[in-house]
């Protein structure tokens, strides 16, 4: 597994089965709203998904819920914890920052609503 953080890579086979499965998962279920990261392999998921679940909305893209930059680490294989005092990429608090904004995005938007939000690992890892 490589940091794939912010450089822009389309999805892959893995990836695409993971989305068809999902749509599987989703079909026949209300979704009000499909908001994704504006990353390529989010909104190709968000497409998969909207397509083989019939959803009849449109995708809301969104910068908020990007992935983490990992800066030099980027392209790099992952093993593990990762010293982020060494890197150059997106720092914890710049981060976590911009995860809440996303949320308080989703909170001010979509009070309510079934919202499907297409997200990278990182983003979610920073919600925990």
């Amino acid at each position: 597994m490589l940091f794939q953080g912010i450089t822009d890579t389309k999805l892959n086979a893995a990836g695409r089965k993971q989305a068809v499965r999902t749509a599987r998962a989703l079909k026949g279920l209300r979704i009000d709203a499909i908001v994704s990261s504006d990353l390529s392999r989010a909104r190709q998921t968000a497409f998969i998904i909207k397509k083989k679940a019939g959803i009849k909305v449109r995708i809301i893209i969104n910068p908020l819920f990007r992935e983490r930059s990992y800066g030099g680490l980027e392209g790099r294989p992952y093993h593990g914890g990762v010293n982020y005092k060494r890197f150059s990429g997106e720092k914890d608090r710049v981060f976590s920052a911009r995860i809440k904004k996303g949320f308080e995005y989703l909170k001010k938007n979509f009070r309510g609503k079934t919202v499907l939000v297409v997200i990278h690992g990182g983003v979610l890892r920073g919600m925990m």
